[in-house]
C-alpha cells in the first residue's frame, strides 16, 4: 500500500508539469537542439553550456512532443526545485567545463542584473560571465 501511495503522489506531482508541457507544446514549434543551442548564444549564453543544459533538461520532460526552451522557467516548467538547480544544474555545468563556482559578489552582480537564475538561458549566461572572468 505505502508503494502504491507513493507512486500516486509521484503521478499527482507531475502532473502539473505534464500540463506546462503539454500546453506550450501546442503554443510553439519543436525546437532540436541545436536550435535551443543557438537562441541561447544569441541572447548571450555559452555555447557549451547550452548543450549540457539541453541534455540534462532531457530528464525532466514529462510531456511528449514537448521541447524546452531558453526562456523556460525551470521550477514552473520542469519542477527543479531551487537546490536542484544550484547544485546539479548550476554547478554541476561548471564543474563539467572546468570553471569556477562564482563568488557571492558575481552573483549579486548577475542578479542585479538579471533578477533571477531560473532558466536554461540565465545558466548558460552564468557560465558566460564565469568563462570571461578567468580569461
Amino acid at each position: 500500500m505505502r508503494g502504491t501511495m507513493s507512486t500516486l503522489l509521484q503521478k499527482l506531482f507531475l502532473l502539473q508539469f505534464w500540463l506546462r508541457q503539454r500546453r506550450l507544446s501546442v503554443e510553439r514549434p519543436v525546437i532540436s537542439r541545436d536550435g535551443f543551442v543557438e537562441q541561447v548564444v544569441a541572447a548571450g549564453g555559452d555555447a557549451s553550456a547550452a548543450a549540457l543544459i539541453w541534455t540534462f533538461l532531457q530528464e525532466w520532460l514529462v510531456a511528449d512532443g514537448f521541447s524546452a526552451y531558453p526562456e523556460d522557467d525551470l521550477d514552473r516548467v520542469f519542477g527543479i526545485a531551487e537546490e536542484e538547480l544550484e547544485v546539479d544544474l548550476v554547478c554541476g555545468t561548471l564543474k563539467q567545463l572546468g570553471l569556477p563556482l562564482p563568488n557571492q559578489a558575481t552573483i549579486d552582480e548577475f542578479i542585479a542584473t538579471f533578477e533571477h537564475i531560473n532558466s536554461p538561458l540565465r545558466v548558460a549566461q552564468l557560465v558566460a560571465r564565469m568563462r570571461r572572468d578567468t580569461r
